[in-house]
């Protein structure tokens, strides 16, 4: 089962009381919910290294991701640099503005491991509040056993073919980054044959139109089930190869031989 980062926001809130133990979201919904997207949508307000980068040792051990030249203390400069980290570069050519998903399979493998110590760490840096908010949020996932999934490259390519049917029918959101967060998830869900538990009311429409798929309401949340044997035909539907000429692509970096958790 998928969680969105409504789901998740509304539980950590304690105003959604259905299962979330042992549930799972893609990487996205963590770098929504630990606020790890910035303003600008080529930037991350922090980089959560992968272990593969800088020693999984490292990682593991409370006390030793301090100061040298892997990490800081200072709060005048992040902790660690991007390359330290993967990034996924989402492009729109004039259409949209480019996107770069950064720690796409980094925060996967910490939230995974529970690497606590490296993930605080990343974020030792930022002013007191945000950090504090951070710090509970990650530890709410962990407690509750939350898996996170890493964004796969046929996740973006299904997420392109969604944008290019859902801007025929719908208005995107003013920022098009909320909106390109949410058919990523709906595009995970769908290629993995997942059920997905959301709030918004619009994709919900949206994915019945396009998949056949019936919203079940369970107030306050809608409940998508994109049952397995269908994937191959669900996908066939929103697989639209149009981005193609309209020059969107996909490039992965610094992934390493042990990105993927």
């Amino acid at each position: 089962m998928f969680f969105d980062t409504q789901i998740i926001s509304y539980a950590m809130k304690g105003n959604w009381d259905g299962p979330l133990q042992h549930g799972s979201i893609i990487s996205i919904v963590a770098n929504e919910f630990l606020l790890v997207q910035g303003n600008k949508p080529t930037q991350a307000n922090y980089y959560v290294p992968h272990p593969s980068r800088i020693g999984y040792h490292l990682a593991m051990v409370p006390g030793l991701i301090t100061g040298g030249s892997l990490a800081s203390t200072s709060r005048r400069s992040y902790p660690f640099r991007k390359h330290l980290t993967d990034s996924m570069i989402m492009e729109f050519k004039n259409q949209h503005s480019t996107i770069i998903e950064y720690g796409n399979f980094a925060i996967a493998r910490v939230v995974k491991d529970k690497l606590h110590p490296l993930f605080t760490s990343a974020v030792n840096f930022l002013p007191k509040q945000p950090q504090k908010l951070i710090l509970a949020r990650f530890k709410f996932l962990l407690e509750r056993e939350i898996q996170c999934i890493p964004i796969q490259r046929e996740d973006v390519e299904t997420a392109f073919g969604l944008l290019a049917r859902f801007k025929e029918h719908h208005n995107l959101k003013g920022n098009f980054r909320n909106s390109w967060n949410d058919l990523l998830i709906l595009a995970a869900a769908i290629n993995r044959g997942e059920v997905l538990e959301t709030k918004d009311n619009e994709l919900s429409k949206f994915a019945a139109d396009i998949c056949g798929v019936k919203p079940e309401k369970h107030i306050p949340f809608l409940r998508l089930v994109f049952p397995k044997q269908q994937q191959k035909e669900e996908r066939r539907v929103t697989s639209s190869k149009g981005y193609l000429n309209n020059g969107w692509s996909v490039r992965f970096r610094n992934l390493g031989n042990n990105a993927y958790p």
